[in-house]
């Protein structure tokens, strides 16, 4: 009984597990990377984690990131057959992809 538990637990933690690794690899990769330079530039990485430019500058960078990762998510969500592959629970993915898209358009919204 005691290992079903620990099952039920992982499975409710995989969509989170994937979200937070989409966004991770949005926030590594896209803030990084520099479109002038065609190359990624760590230091742009850090200027966004470290509020180095600022406060607003972050939270706007951040603001896309949440973006890009919540749109990318919604696509998965309605791909048939997609999410039986990842073993992602459609509702718990698609529930984590509205809160991420709503708090983008709502700090959009503000902004």
């Amino acid at each position: 009984e005691k290992v079903e538990l620990c099952v039920l637990k992982l499975d409710k933690c995989i969509p989170r597990l994937y979200c937070g690794g989409l966004v991770s690899s949005f926030l590594g990769l896209y803030t990084a990377y520099s479109k002038t330079e065609k190359c990624l530039k760590w230091s742009s990485l850090s200027d966004v984690l470290c509020f180095k430019k600022g406060f607003d500058y972050s939270a706007v960078q951040l603001n896309k990131v949440l973006a890009l990762s919540g749109l990318a998510q919604l696509g998965l969500a309605f791909i048939p057959g997609a999410l039986e592959v990842l073993k992602v629970d459609q509702k718990d993915l698609a529930t984590l992809t509205t809160f991420m898209l709503a708090s983008h358009s709502l700090y959009s919204t503000y902004r």
